[in-house]
């Protein structure tokens, strides 16, 4: 039995390259994991229209994170948020066969409007700072050794923010995963991790953790 959940989130962004969602799904087939993938709409009807329906089959849960990572939602019309949110939610429905829970805004931002939205909103209480890292020689290393340090979080039901389109991110999580698992923890989705946490997410919601919201539309 493990100690601990912890949710490690592939959010495929700009420049998105299959092979590293694949080798990711194969990692967590590897130690028994799932995890939870936020996908850009855009970049499901452009470049990869079957991932989302993959990375599902293979037992992970589908996130959405918005269509284009342009849009600034602090600020943006509720016609436009609505428009991101549901061409999203439409590619992900197309390749999985349902609409996601979940959605995670571009830099976890999230303004009033946005949280209008009748979706549970994640964030994450890891932050692996990976793209800071992505051609730094010894970048894998080093965001392995950032989420090593940042483990007391982990105890309260850890959501691990990685991105799947750098190798040095690829290698860092490999690395990490092994960790993880050395240390008796468990690799879940988000739907797993507030189970097992007894949370029920509640639409408009912020979440940054497993053990409840952070805040919440008035």
């Amino acid at each position: 039995m493990a100690n601990y959940k912890v949710e490690i989130s592939g959010i495929n962004t700009n420049d998105i390259t299959v092979l590293k969602s694949n080798e990711t799904i194969e990692l967590f087939k590897k130690y028994n994991g799932r995890t939870t993938f936020f996908f850009l709409g855009q970049r499901i009807n452009d470049w990869y229209p079957d991932m989302p329906g993959t990375v599902f089959a293979a037992g992970h849960e589908v996130g959405s994170h918005t269509y284009s990572h342009d849009l600034d939602f602090g600020s943006a019309s509720n016609k436009e948020i609505w428009s991101e949110i549901n061409a999203t939610n439409l590619a992900i429905a197309k390749s999985t066969g349902y609409a996601p829970d979940y959605v995670r805004f571009p830099g976890g931002s999230a303004g009033k409007r946005a949280l209008e939205v009748p979706m549970i909103i994640v964030n994450w209480n890891m932050d692996s700072l990976d793209y800071k890292y992505k051609k730094q020689s010894d970048g894998a290393e080093v965001i392995y050794n950032r989420l090593v340090n940042s483990m007391e979080n982990a105890e309260k039901g850890g959501i691990v923010l990685m991105h799947s389109i750098y190798q040095n991110s690829f290698d860092g999580v490999e690395k990490f995963v092994e960790y993880l698992v050395g240390e008796g923890y468990e690799l879940v989705t988000l739907s797993e991790l507030f189970y097992y946490k007894g949370v029920t997410p509640e639409f408009g919601a912020v979440y940054q953790d497993g053990n409840g919201r952070i805040s919440k539309k008035k």
